[in-house]
């Protein structure tokens, strides 16, 4: 595992940023609070310099908050995000078929990303 330490959010305090080669992929792990943990998760499975896989716990509260894929270009397919601060996913946004971006609602039951 090689580890760096770099201004990564802009906030004028050193994050670290750890990048370790996995049997998935690049993985990088970004600590921008100083606790030790990361809040910032990225995989890079394909080694196209893209992460393909995010998952981001934004108001430190140990949570994952938002997540996101991308597909080979580094644009973004499928989000999530949990809005209320409960612990859970309640909005996703995702690209159809038809290339436009539709937003959904986990509790919608017609949801199609429902338990995923």
């Amino acid at each position: 595992m090689e580890e760096y330490h770099v201004d990564v959010d802009g906030d004028g305090h050193t994050d670290t940023v750890q990048v370790e080669q996995t049997s998935q992929g690049t993985e990088y792990l970004v600590d921008t609070d100083g606790d030790g943990q990361a809040n910032y998760e990225m995989l890079d499975s394909d080694g196209d310099g893209n992460a393909d896989y995010i998952a981001a716990d934004t108001n430190h509260d140990g949570q994952v908050d938002v997540v996101a894929s991308t597909d080979d270009h580094g644009h973004v397919t499928y989000a999530a995000a949990d809005t209320d601060g409960d612990g859970r996913l309640d909005t996703a946004v995702a690209e159809g078929a038809d290339g436009q971006y539709h937003q959904v609602n986990y509790a919608d039951s017609n949801n199609p990303y429902m338990n995923t």
